[in-house]
């Protein structure tokens, strides 16, 4: 559905136009990822976490609801093409692999023997053998060939690593308040919204730039810098509230310049032909960074028993959190290189009719 919104905004809107409604998608997503946590602590606390599931289910409905109202419009016959059923079976098999190795935090530990070593081969075997369908393939299940594009590459790295460090600190920034400050559930869920204001502030701020400038390099560099900076102060400051407050808020409005300009090069770069196959690759380094992020981050704060060299009387999950921030920074650092390396070049302005490349 994710790669669907986000390619129909392309399919209907000019280059320069579509920052404005990419900025949209990406307020309503980065608010809903980190008002969720917020919310969910509140439950937690005050009810049974049962009511975090039944909660779902009005809304599934309300969003079944708007979709089944919308009209039903099929694309021309020569725009389409086979499913990839083999290349579709052969990525779920190895993504639900890869995810459940990172998913272990020193979860390799599980296996013993061979299969130490011989389950994260397999899984870079599938890698290959899924880049080699792929790269065969006329209307590949996984669009990998796009990464030929070098536009393509970075996009896909810059978003990755603003994913990783974006569920990375929505995920366990509650759980260091409380281990920090002793605070509740829902007091470690509102420690989260300078991340939330931030990151909408983010959006909206990258769709300004890039509508008024064309331009689309500076607002994901920019912002990975400001993210950088914001994650190693938080690892590198003694522990306080206000340092979390201020740090999440700058790391916050940093991540939230990525992700609707990422969206934007890369539909460019795809062209009008492959609008879907280009929000497929993003959708995948985004999900792909989250997964790999957060699995990474747990891993370091867990296994960190201390840390002489931060400031502070730092101890266990406290100091494995402050280099779990660290290593979160560096791959910020990572996606903002990667954003540096996108072209210059400003986007067509409204001269250029829509459905027709620039």
């Amino acid at each position: 559905m994710m790669s669907l919104s986000h390619a129909l905004i392309g399919e209907v809107l000019r280059p320069r136009e579509r920052a404005r409604y990419q900025g949209y998608f990406s307020v309503l997503f980065a608010t809903a990822s980190l008002i969720g946590p917020l919310l969910g602590g509140v439950v937690v606390q005050m009810g049974d976490w049962r009511w975090l599931f039944v909660a779902n289910l009005p809304l599934c409905a309300l969003a079944g609801w708007r979709l089944a109202r919308l009209s039903h419009v099929p694309p021309p016959l020569d725009r389409r093409g086979r499913l990839d059923f083999p290349g579709g079976v052969l990525f779920a098999l190895t993504a639900a692999l890869t995810m459940w190795l990172l998913s272990r935090t020193g979860g390799i530990t599980l296996l013993s023997g061979w299969l130490v070593w011989g389950v994260p081969l397999l899984a870079l075997c599938l890698w290959l053998l899924l880049w080699r369908v792929g790269m065969r393939t006329a209307h590949p299940y996984l669009p990998l060939d796009l990464l030929r594009l070098s536009v393509m590459r970075h996009s896909a790295i810059a978003t990755l690593t603003y994913a990783a460090a974006m569920f990375s600190l929505v995920f366990y920034l509650p759980a260091y308040v409380q281990a920090a400050f002793g605070s509740s559930a829902s007091e470690s869920g509102v420690m989260l919204l300078p991340v939330t204001g931030g990151t909408i502030l983010g959006s909206i701020l990258a769709g300004r730039i890039v509508m008024q400038t064309g331009r689309t390099r500076e607002p994901p560099m920019g912002g990975l810098i400001l993210a950088t900076i914001s994650l190693v102060l938080l690892a590198l400051l003694p522990p306080s509230r206000i340092a979390v407050l201020i740090c999440g808020a700058g790391a916050g409005l940093g991540m939230g310049m990525v992700m609707s300009v990422t969206q934007i090069i890369t539909q460019v770069a795809a062209g009008p032909q492959r609008l879907g196959a280009a929000a497929a690759v993003v959708s995948l380094s985004r999900n792909l960074g989250a997964a790999t992020g957060a699995a990474a981050f747990g891993a370091i704060s867990l296994s960190v028993a201390s840390a002489a060299w931060l400031p502070g009387q730092l101890a266990g999950n406290v100091a494995g959190y402050h280099v779990a921030y660290l290593a979160a920074g560096v791959a910020c650092a990572l996606g903002a290189w990667s954003a540096s390396r996108l072209p210059r070049d400003r986007l067509p302005g409204d001269s250029h009719p829509p459905g027709k490349p620039a």
